[in-house]
């Protein structure tokens, strides 16, 4: 018996089969294939375990890490987060478990054409409870605060357009009221949108700057420090 014990292992090590033999105890079956299917699961799985706990080994990694508890608005340089992707056109996709090619995608910045991100397709989020568009949804999905912004002085109007221009060119959604009432005024900056007045200050308006003071550039810095946008 013994010499038969230390045969099975000495062929479990060259079949590279090493929790075999020592797994014989641990089964119970009534048949030769039962006895067979559960040594062969029983390796199985240990070896999907053994292999997990090397690569947090070489990872570095102390403990196994999950999503479990954490929450954030952004991702930094070489993070990694779940969250929901929104298109502004329908697009074909699979999910990255059944299709490698159609479930990944990159995300590419389109003032700089620098790939700023990469992400795996879990599966179609519309199916899920849907709710009403919130105010710090707009603000993430446009990087502002939606805010009314008077412009008033000579240069009120060409101001306006360049501002608007460099605005909307840095990835900010804006328009321009040239005859501003307190209602438009309103329903743009509850659309999300930041909204330039010109000369006439509304009980919405937000931050008001005259032009013969304030250049483009300035008024832009001072939308920046002030977080209106970022």
């Amino acid at each position: 018996m013994i010499e038969r014990r230390m045969e099975i292992a000495s062929l479990c090590r060259q079949l590279r089969l090493r929790n075999m033999a020592r797994n014989m105890d641990l089964v119970n079956a009534g048949d030769n294939e039962t006895f067979v299917l559960e040594l062969l699961r029983l390796e199985a799985e240990q070896r999907q375990a053994g292999r997990r706990a090397m690569l947090i080994r070489k990872a570095g990694f102390h403990t196994l890490k999950t999503f479990d508890g954490y929450d954030a608005n952004e991702l930094k340089l070489n993070e990694i987060g779940s969250c929901t992707v929104a298109l502004n056109a329908p697009v074909v996709f699979d999910p990255y478990k059944r299709n490698l090619t159609t479930g990944s995608f990159i995300v590419i910045d389109r003032l700089t054409n620098v790939t700023v991100g990469a992400g795996m397709i879990t599966g179609d989020a519309s199916a899920e409870q849907w709710s009403q568009v919130t105010a710090e949804e707009r603000a993430t999905r446009f990087g502002q605060t939606a805010s009314v912004i008077v412009l008033s002085g000579n240069n009120a109007k060409q101001t306006a357009y360049y501002l608007e221009r460099k605005l909307f060119d840095n990835g900010h959604a804006v328009t321009i009221l040239e005859h501003a009432t307190d209602e438009l005024a309103m329903a743009i900056k509850n659309a999300g949108l930041l909204c330039l007045c010109l000369d006439h200050k509304t009980s919405a308006t937000d931050l008001a700057f005259d032009c013969e003071e304030y250049k483009v550039d300035d008024i832009y810095s001072t939308l920046r420090s002030c977080g209106i946008v970022y």
